[in-house]
């Protein structure tokens, strides 16, 4: 697993912080924290919602071009 980058950098772009995420996906602060890290995965779920939230595809936030 390496770091979520695109997604932290889409995250800090629009302005919110870890917690603000964390409370969208219903999971602690810490534990989205290590998603975002790249030590624990996110599920096809948080991925669909945070694709929803940030208003970009899944590919956009978390593949590399």
């Amino acid at each position: 697993m390496k770091p979520n980058l695109k997604l932290k950098a889409t995250r800090v772009e629009k302005g919110e912080l870890q917690s603000d995420v964390a409370r969208i996906l219903k999971v602690s602060e810490q534990t989205y924290n290590q998603k975002e890290l790249g030590k624990r995965d996110f599920t096809l779920r948080e991925c669909k919602i945070l694709a929803r939230h940030f208003n970009k595809t899944m590919d956009e936030i978390f593949f590399v071009d």
